[in-house]
């Protein structure tokens, strides 16, 4: 609420003393023991975090998949106890926790299906009784997706209740804003997991590198406060002139005109009196994150750009790291050819200077020409023979360093203004020391679709696997399939990769509904 022009005249100036004639009480000791206990605490959760983050990855592409799921889970599961809360509702709601579960594992069938099909094709032909079990499932999964939904919201009218309307329509779309904004984004790391666990790990290193940089180059600082003195004799100190109203450790107009020859002596005490700790955070970012400031903000993006570039090359010098996983098979090693972008590539600085200046205005090439015919000659042909290797996946990896440090931070800051709606400091209590999952993950969300989008966009190449082969199979009719497998075989006796005798058992068994030309044998 504003509050009035005479409400605020009665309220002290920030640089005003107290004259009461009460001393202020003395501010509580810090209790060292329970702050050594947190810290402890929190260190542990974070080398177990840590631990198992890296024993998911050394598990492969299925562990890796539950292991989001898992993290969706209990996302969900914070979010759906905040919304029980925020309903406000004092009578319990029939079905509601069931209902709330079931839509959220519908989408997770919907979702997880959609980005494995291909893998699932690919373990399900492997044996006649997958084939028997699941093939139809697969087959019309779009179709079972709908239809469970369905199910689900027929449940929910027959469930409403005269008196509880309002709470029930509030929770089922409380639910289905859960949905659409933690699990269907996050879920996009499963198609990322399969086409190469870097495009899920990669993303995910860099929201937490980012995360570390943006901490020390900028946490914000406070003001210390005024020690607690009994009422002083002398009159109210009153703001310099030319502050207007800045804290006392900003220097102000009249401070900054010092003369230079006191100019270090005015910044080292000016240091002094903002307190410890870090002394680049001045600048608030955002009123939603007091502690977020523009020196962290730049800070974290410089920092997660160099961390990014390195980490790119090392991570894809790693076929674990780099070959997609066509099928589900778990513990199982990979081995492929590595695509060109984990391929390091050498570039002279001197062509690439010839690229940089076919594509300048020719005023600024013209420009850059003179400027390197004026370098000395032997930093000319020293520049001119300097060569570097670099691979086209760190490139790639500042695009999404650039996402992490600019974007993916409004993920954070919409859960911190999502928890100053309900006034509250963490969305849980799952991750001792850390708070909830929720907190930890938030900017993982938004990181996640970009990371496939941009994957598609420019790195993906049009590539047909047996799993596509296998799902455009099944969309033929019983006539063209039966006949492409006889084809098939045809093929296969003629490149001499099965014997001759298997086509004719087909031919026999399927008689003379189609007529096969049998190589010989």
């Amino acid at each position: 609420m504003r509050q009035s022009a005479a409400a605020r005249k009665a309220q002290p100036s920030d640089y005003t003393e107290d004259t009461a004639s009460e001393p202020e009480p003395e501010p509580k000791p810090v209790d060292r023991k329970a702050k050594l206990s947190s810290l402890r605490v929190r260190t542990v959760s974070t080398v177990l975090l840590i631990a198992l983050f890296i024993g998911v990855i050394w598990a492969g592409h299925v562990p890796l998949m539950f292991f989001v799921l898992m993290v969706q889970f209990l996302v969900a599961r914070e979010l759906f106890r905040i919304a029980y809360v925020a309903a406000r509702s004092k009578r319990s709601l029939p079905l509601l926790r069931t209902q709330q579960w079931y839509f959220f594992f519908t989408a997770v069938f919907w979702l997880y299906l959609r980005f494995i099909k291909n893998n699932l094709l690919v373990e399900v032909s492997s044996d006649k009784t997958l084939a028997r079990l699941f093939y139809w499932a697969l087959k019309h999964h779009s179709l079972i997706s709908y239809s469970l939904y369905m199910a689900g919201f027929v449940g929910f009218v027959l469930s409403l209740k005269k008196g509880l309307y309002l709470h029930q329509f509030a929770h089922y779309a409380w639910t289905h804003m859960i949905i659409l904004i933690t699990t269907v984004p996050s879920s996009f790391f499963v198609s990322n997991i399969y086409s190469g666990i870097i495009w899920y790990v990669l993303p995910a290193f860099l929201i937490v590198a980012n995360d570390i940089c943006a901490y020390l180059a900028g946490k914000a600082q406070q003001p210390p406060k005024p020690p607690t003195t009994h009422p002083p004799t002398h009159p109210p100190t009153q703001p310099p002139a030319g502050s207007r109203g800045r804290p006392p450790c900003t220097p102000t107009r009249t401070q900054s005109a010092a003369p230079a020859r006191g100019a270090v002596t005015h910044v080292v005490r000016t240091t002094e009196r903002c307190g410890a700790g870090f002394v680049f955070g001045r600048t608030p970012l955002i009123k939603l994150s007091p502690k977020k400031t523009w020196e962290g903000f730049i800070g974290g993006f410089a920092g997660t750009l160099v961390i990014a570039f390195f980490l790119a090359r090392l991570f894809g010098s790693y076929k674990w790291m780099t070959c997609p996983r066509k099928d589900l098979t778990v513990f199982k090693g990979l081995d492929c050819v590595p695509d060109e972008v984990f391929v390091p590539e050498t570039f002279a600085l001197s062509d690439l200077a010839h690229e940089l200046a076919a594509h300048l205005p020719e005023a600024a090439a013209a420009y850059l020409a003179a400027a390197l015919e004026a370098l000395p000659a032997g930093l000319r042909n020293w520049l001119a023979d300097l060569t570097f290797s670099v691979a086209p996946i760190q490139l790639h990896a500042l695009s999404l360093a650039s996402f992490a440090s600019i974007i993916a931070p409004f993920g954070g800051f919409f859960a911190s203004g999502f928890k100053r709606a309900f006034h509250m400091k963490d969305f849980g209590d799952t991750i001792p020391g850390h708070g909830g999952v929720t907190d930890r993950f938030d900017c993982q969300i938004l990181m996640a679709v970009f990371a496939y989008c941009y994957y598609y966009s420019y790195i993906s190449k049009p590539e047909v696997t047996l799993g596509d082969v296998l799902s455009m199979a099944t969309k033929l009719n019983d006539h063209d399939q039966i006949l492409l497998f006889g084809k098939m075989a045809n093929l296969l006796a003629g490149e001499g990769l099965i014997p001759g005798r298997i086509v004719d058992a087909l031919r026999h068994h399927l008689g003379d509904r189609f007529t096969w030309e049998v190589p010989d044998s």
